[in-house]
């Protein structure tokens, strides 16, 4: 017999996890009857953006260079907790930094005219996920789930290609709150699959992501 899978280790399982269920820890984990709360957030990914260079050959035939770049975006989010375990996370951020994310070369004055390589301003991030947040302990918790995010990646470029990549996002991190209605969190985000155009550029998987929140 396989005692592995015995129904007297399900049973031992399923009591140590009655715990979980029970009034005390529930209270411990409640948000201070604060269930909203709306934060801003700072988001930074390092992306090594290792795919080969290319030949744009219906421009003029200059070659593409794809290179490292950095993403920084900042926006706000909004957080509620349906019940005292699970909380709903919603937030979009835009990329303020115009990251280069590769270099042009042999271009000639009439293709010059555009930028290869930068994203503009109104690239970013639209994400929505479910937490699983842990009680309180001397005002700290820790919150962690997923969900899925979508990216707007967008270039001055012309043949830039300008998909909206869909990706699944894990995320964890750890919430201070000094007082009931202030809350400052650190987070580790996880992408999977990498967003990418198979092209020009090609974001890492990990990013970080401090945020501020007010809650109400």
């Amino acid at each position: 017999m396989n005692t592995a899978y015995s129904p007297r280790r399900w049973a031992a399982a399923a009591l140590m996890l009655l715990p979980l269920l029970s009034p005390a820890f529930a209270a411990a984990a409640a948000d201070d009857d604060n269930p909203w709360g709306v934060y801003l957030l700072y988001n930074q990914r390092n992306n090594s953006n290792v795919l080969a260079p290319y030949t744009v050959t219906d421009t003029g035939g200059w070659k593409a260079t794809p290179k490292a770049f950095t993403t920084q975006m900042m926006g706000l989010g909004v957080r509620y907790s349906v019940h005292p375990l699970l909380m709903l996370d919603g937030a979009f951020a835009l990329i303020t930094n115009n990251p280069r994310f590769g270099d042009a070369s042999n271009r000639t004055p009439a293709t010059a005219g555009n930028d290869y390589g930068l994203f503009t301003h109104d690239s970013g991030m639209i994400r929505l996920t479910a937490n699983l947040v842990s009680p309180s302990v001397m005002g700290v918790r820790v919150i962690a789930g997923g969900g899925v995010a979508s990216y707007r990646l967008r270039s001055d470029e012309q043949p830039f290609n300008q998909d909206k990549p869909l990706t699944v996002q894990m995320r964890a991190g750890i919430e201070w709150k000094p007082a009931s209605h202030v809350g400052l969190a650190f987070f580790g985000n996880v992408d999977a699959p990498n967003v990418t155009n198979g092209r020009d550029y090609y974001f890492n998987k990990f990013s970080l992501e401090p945020t501020i929140a007010v809650y109400f």
